[in-house]
């Protein structure tokens, strides 16, 4: 005998848990056909034929029953037109609309900066360790592949906090081979707590700060005004935190990159490999302070993400880990475009994506490089075989 827990009946069928709970009561009181099981006081659905033809007759009656009751009309809040640009909003509404898909990038626009940066100070993520490993001994390589250089501009994108990279400056600046630290971020909060602490902690370096997209911006513009060819001022364009494996078109990214490096850049990359150890380690993309920055751009739309039940789950087709809202009941979004309004019907059950993490292998990441023109010159992994970092350059 066979028997479905509720979260199991929920995910099979694209259904909230509270749905199920209600067949349950309904069939109790003979409103529906399910036939169930008692153990520990505790009603459950039987997994049988006669049950799996009766749950898509109930889907069917619900749609119908669904179409009869009114969407919840919402309107994003004045303070979201006020943080987002109109491209981004424009992103926004096509990726809610077409792939129920919130990019985790928007996040940390606003207020989000600082709840990332607390949970980053208190929080569980094993990628802190990993990076600081991966790149304690990077000047080394640096030295072998630029050859003589006075001195090196670091480029970091998607900075965070720059406490990972703390160590690395450090050593540049005590042995007078920094010449400026250049994080690049969307967020221009994230900048600013990174100027902050960079400035903390290493007054006499010269910081320059760019708030840029990496999906859509090129940065040779950027790359290019910042060093010194007379004087043998070459980049190092750091994209490390393992940030790469939150893209699921990372050769887009590369492209980017790669296309922006100027002769003698070095560039530098770290990302989550697949590993079964990975596969498992969701708990830093569980906590409270989480769920608040992964969806506190949905709950500025008017959707109220208290109600949501959140999913968190590793998803073997995409090879990533995957955490998303479920909705509690349906939407109808009023956005103003242009002086004109765009609505957007969200439903309940819908599966709004607001993190995502993909694991890479080491061949087909190296296959992503080749891709975008970029020649792999090291590789290695941390000691737990989890993460690895790579350091290529664009071939001329």
């Amino acid at each position: 005998m066979n028997i479905l827990t509720n979260a199991e009946i929920a995910r099979k069928y694209g259904i909230s848990r509270p749905t199920v709970t209600r067949w349950i009561d309904f069939a109790l009181s003979g409103k529906n056909n399910l036939q169930l099981h008692l153990s520990n006081n505790k009603y459950q659905i039987l997994d049988n034929p006669h049950n799996q033809s009766e749950v898509n007759r109930l889907l069917v009656e619900g749609k119908k029953y669904k179409r009869n009751i009114p969407l919840k009309k919402a309107s994003p809040s004045s303070e979201f037109y006020d943080i987002f640009t109109i491209e981004e909003i424009i992103e926004i509404i096509t990726n809610l609309e077409f792939h129920k898909n919130l990019n985790l990038k928007f996040s940390y626009k606003n207020g989000g900066a600082e709840i990332w940066n607390d949970r980053y100070n208190t929080g569980i993520s094993p990628i802190k360790k990993a990076t600081i490993e991966l790149t304690t001994n990077i000047i080394d390589d640096f030295k072998y592949f630029l050859g003589d250089f006075s001195k090196i501009n670091l480029i970091d994108i998607g900075p965070g906090n720059s406490h990972p990279v703390k160590h690395l400056v450090s050593k540049l600046s005590k042995a007078n081979l920094l010449n400026s630290y250049i994080p690049i971020d969307i967020s221009n909060e994230i900048l600013e707590i990174s100027k902050k602490n960079i400035q903390s902690w290493f007054p006499a370096i010269k910081t320059i700060s760019y708030q840029k997209d990496i999906e859509i911006d090129n940065f040779a513009k950027i790359f290019l005004e910042n060093k010194s060819f007379s004087k043998n001022l070459p980049n190092v364009i750091l994209f490390i935190g393992n940030t790469i494996s939150n893209y699921s078109d990372r050769v887009r990214i590369l492209k980017n990159l790669s296309s922006s490096l100027t002769k003698n850049d070095l560039l530098v990359i770290t990302f989550s490999l697949d590993s079964e150890s990975n596969k498992s380690l969701v708990n830093y993309a569980k906590s409270s302070q989480a769920d608040i920055h992964h969806s506190w751009v949905l709950k500025l739309l008017g959707i109220d993400t208290r109600e949501c039940e959140t999913i968190i789950e590793y998803n073997q087709v995409q090879n990533g880990k995957i955490k998303k809202l479920k909705l509690e009941k349906d939407y109808l979004l009023s956005f103003k475009l242009f002086e004109e309004e765009k609505e957007l019907p969200l439903f309940s059950n819908d599966n709004i994506k607001i993190w995502e993490h993909y694991l890479i292998s080491h061949n087909k990441f190296l296959d992503e490089l080749e891709e975008a023109n970029l020649e792999l010159l090291v590789s290695k992994k941390d000691v737990e075989l989890n993460n690895s970092l790579v350091i290529c350059r664009a071939i001329y």
